[in-house]
C-alpha cells in the first residue's frame, strides 16, 4: 500500500465566490443528502453527500492549483463500502471514508481518501490515500455538484466507476472491487475479526510477489474501549511469503496514553483513570510486539487444482491456527502460533 502523508498546501473547503458567494441563492443549507450506491463482489459501495451549487463554468477556472476541495459544505463527502477498493497500487479497506479532491495543476486532479472516524473534513497533516482523477470538459452543465457511481460486474474483477460532475467538468475513477470474507477470532483473549481481500491470483498476485512488492491481503480488528486496526500484508523475500502486521490505530492510542498521564497527575487518587491507562498500555504492548517479531518466511507448495482468486482461510490443526493462502497454483500456510502469532487464536 502506498504510505499516507500529509499535504504541505492550503485546504480550500468551498469554492471562494463560486460556491460560498451563490450557496444562499441556490438554498444548499436547505438541500437534503443525497446517495449514490452500487452492488458489488458480494458487498455495497456508497457515495453521501450534501449537493453544493457551483457554476456553470469548469471546475479549473473556479479553483487555483494546489487547493483541496472537500466537496460539500460542512462536511467532506462519505465513502461507505462493504468491498476493498484498488486503483493505482491503493487500498481502500472497507469502511467508512472522507473524499476531497485536491486541483494540483491544470490537467491533473487527485482523489483524497482519509478517515472518516478523524474528522469531517480534510485539514493539513491528515493522512490520506490519494488517486489519480481523469478530467474532462462536458457540453452539459450540472449546476450542483453530483456524484454517479456504477459497477462492471461482467467477468473478474468487478469494477466500480466513480464520477463526480460539477459544472461543465467530470472527474473519474475506476476502482477494482475486492470481495471481503470475514473470520472471527480472538488476539490476546480479546474477540476480534480477520478481513481477507479476495484478489484475483493472476497479474494481480503472483506478479507483485515475484517482484518483491508488498500486498495488502487483509485487515484485523479488535473491540473494545481500545479497539485496534491491524492492516495484513504479505511480501515474498525470495525464499518463502511473510505475513506482516502493522497497527493503524497505534499514533492514535499513544497520543490517548499522553494524555490520560497528564490528567492522571492532575488526579492521582482517580483508580478508574488509573484503570483506563493500564488498558492502554497493555493495547499498544499488543501492538508494538505484533509489529517488531521475526516471522520466519513460509515456503510455498504447489496445488493441483489452480486458485483463481487469493483466498485466504483460517485453519485450525493439532499444533494450533494457521493462515493457509490459496493462489493460482500455489498455497503458502502461515502457522499462527509462532513468536509473531502467539497472541492469536480462532474461535
Amino acid at each position: 500500500m502506498v504510505p499516507m502523508r500529509p499535504h504541505p498546501f492550503s485546504v480550500l473547503l468551498v469554492f471562494a465566490g463560486a460556491v460560498a458567494g451563490q450557496s444562499a441563492s441556490h438554498g444548499v443549507a436547505a438541500q437534503v443528502g443525497k446517495e449514490s450506491a452500487v452492488e458489488v463482489a458480494g458487498g455495497r459501495v456508497a457515495i453521501h453527500y450534501r449537493p453544493v451549487a457551483v457554476r456553470s463554468s469548469s471546475l479549473e477556472r473556479l479553483q487555483a492549483p494546489g487547493h483541496v476541495w472537500s466537496l460539500g459544505v460542512d462536511q467532506a463527502a462519505e465513502l461507505s463500502t462493504d468491498v476493498a477498493l484498488y486503483g493505482g497500487k491503493v487500498l481502500i479497506p472497507p469502511g467508512r471514508h472522507r473524499l476531497s479532491t485536491w486541483f494540483r495543476k491544470r490537467g491533473d486532479w487527485r482523489l483524497l481518501v482519509f478517515d472518516a472516524a478523524r474528522s469531517a473534513t480534510y485539514r493539513a497533516g491528515t493522512p490520506y490515500r490519494d488517486f489519480a482523477l481523469r478530467h474532462r470538459e462536458s457540453e452539459n452543465t450540472s449546476e450542483l455538484l453530483r456524484f454517479e457511481i456504477t459497477a462492471d460486474t461482467q467477468g473478474q474483477p468487478h469494477r466500480v466507476r466513480l464520477k463526480i460532475i460539477a459544472g461543465k467538468s467530470v472527474l473519474q475513477l475506476r476502482l477494482i472491487a475486492l470481495p471481503v470474507d470475514r473470520f472471527p477470532g480472538q488476539i490476546e483473549g480479546v474477540p476480534a475479526t480477520y478481513e481477507f481481500y479476495r484478489w484475483p491470483a493472476q497479474g494481480f498476485v503472483q506478479g507483485p510477489l515475484r517482484s518483491y512488492e508488498v500486498l495488502p491481503v487483509g485487515r484485523l480488528h479488535t473491540s473494545g474501549e481500545f479497539g485496534t486496526v491491524y492492516d495484513l500484508t504479505c511480501q515474498h523475500d525470495g525464499k518463502g511469503i511473510m505475513m506482516l502486521f502493522r497497527s493503524s490505530s497505534l499514533r492514535n492510542h499513544e497520543e490517548l496514553l499522553v494524555k490520560a498521564s497528564t490528567e492522571l497527575r492532575k488526579r492521582p487518587s482517580d483508580e478508574a483513570l488509573r484503570n483506563r491507562i493500564g488498558a492502554l498500555q497493555k493495547a499498544l504492548e499488543v501492538q508494538r510486539q505484533l509489529q517488531t517479531d521475526v516471522l520466519v518466511p513460509c515456503p510455498v507448495t504447489m496445488r493441483k487444482d489452480r486458485a483463481a482468486q487469493l483466498v485466504v482461510t483460517p485453519k485450525l490443526g493439532s499444533d494450533g491456527p494457521t493462515f493457509e493462502m490459496a493462489f493460482g497454483l500455489r498455497t503458502a500456510v502461515f502457522p499462527v502460533h509462532g513468536a509473531r502469532f502467539r497472541r492469536i487464536a480462532w474461535r
